[in-house]
């Protein structure tokens, strides 16, 4: 009789543990799978991109010009599926990144050059290319983004110095967005004695890659 009335105790108190303990399984299971489902199988990294010297004649007028145009050319592409690539000199526009201003000099400000390559996407498409599923949720932008920033990072040559990130007012950005963008490089060329900067930004659909340089 005590026996049975002890297996009907142990039964009652594995039952209470399983009733607390399923549920929780189950959310952790659950999120887990979420996981995987916003990171993807993986993202396969970019190799870094072999840059030739870029020749420069200082006598010539235009020679800041057309090594700005040349140099965003060297910059790593877009690190995901994207359908339009759309180089714009805008070589006699002033520096567009305000939140450069902190690290450029008032008297050079409007005498930098500044070159841009615009990349349209398709979402399906560009974030699958770099292992995110595509769904309309901040989860699931900000893991894209954070893909973005690990390929082109790695896929930037050694030459540039990453500055970013930019607190959440500099960047321009929510609060809740991945607080790794606006990507931002820099370098000092000392055989042309310039100043070099790189910056890679999201628009609507599209990735903004910016070259911008001046003379020190």
């Amino acid at each position: 009789m005590l026996t049975s009335f002890c297996s009907d105790a142990h039964t009652i108190y594995v039952r209470r543990i399983l009733i607390v303990l399923i549920p929780v399984i189950i959310i952790v299971t659950l999120f887990l799978y979420r996981q995987k489902l916003i990171k993807g199988f993986g993202i396969k990294l970019l190799p870094v991109k072999e840059v030739n010297k870029t020749e420069v004649d200082k006598s010539d007028p235009n020679w800041l010009e057309n090594y700005c145009l040349k140099e965003v050319k060297n910059l790593p592409e877009a690190p995901f599926a994207f359908t339009v690539k759309d180089v714009h000199p805008r070589s006699r526009n002033s520096i567009s990144d305000v939140y450069l201003h902190k690290y450029i000099p008032d008297e050079k400000w409007y005498k930098g050059q500044t070159c841009a390559i615009w990349y349209t996407f398709k979402p399906e498409d560009a974030y699958a290319s770099v292992g995110v599923e595509y769904i309309f949720h901040i989860d699931y932008v900000n893991a894209f983004e954070e893909n973005t920033d690990t390929l082109y990072t790695k896929a930037i040559d050694g030459s540039w110095k990453k500055i970013s990130p930019l607190s959440d007012s500099e960047g321009g950005r929510p609060h809740y967005s991945y607080d790794g963008f606006p990507l931002v490089f820099t370098r000092e060329n000392q055989e042309l004695g310039t100043v070099e900067y790189a910056t890679v930004s999201f628009g609507s659909r599209s990735l903004y890659i910016h070259f911008l340089v001046y003379e020190k």
